[in-house]
């Protein structure tokens, strides 16, 4: 992927034309879905489809304790982050390998529109008894996303 700017990403939002154009571009998620539930090729048969503990309760932990949500090499955009469940455990972003997180807050005020730049509410938003957050984040080399102690459960992060 080409460098690509917060300000290019926002342009992309109003652009109705763009949105019914093929770019090439890839999307990606990042999500706590139930792990165990899989299917069976070799049996034709599904394993555990049953399973629902898809909370985020089994994703790995970076060396400091933190869950990783994303950890993204390349360049890209996150486009979306979706939480069933935010509570106060932090939320660290930390983009192009940086040792200093560019969000660094409880995960539950991503959503509330009180922090620059997540506060517009035509991109942070409640839907579905979901917490919606559409506003970009450019990066050039990786991005990584973690959470810590009662960050909440649910999430999926969706990526370019």
């Amino acid at each position: 992927m080409a460098h690509i700017t917060y300000m290019d990403m926002i342009n992309r939002l109003n652009n109705l034309e763009r949105l019914a154009a093929y770019t090439g571009e890839r999307c990606f998620e990042s999500s706590s879905y139930e792990k165990k539930s899989r299917y069976d090729e070799e049996n034709d048969r599904y394993i555990d489809w049953g399973a629902n503990e898809d909370d985020g309760r089994d994703n790995p932990c970076d060396e400091d304790g933190g869950c990783i949500l994303a950890d993204i090499t390349g360049a890209g955009a996150i486009v979306r982050i979706w939480t069933a469940e935010p509570r106060q455990g932090h939320i660290k972003i930390f983009i192009d390998g940086a040792k200093t997180p560019v969000v660094d807050f409880p995960f539950a005020e991503l959503f509330d529109n009180d922090l620059h730049p997540f506060c517009d509410s035509q991109f942070c938003y409640d839907a579905s008894r979901g917490k919606n957050c559409y506003v970009p984040i450019t990066f050039n080399k990786s991005c990584k996303i973690l959470t810590y102690d009662d960050w909440g459960r649910y999430f999926q992060v969706n990526y370019i």
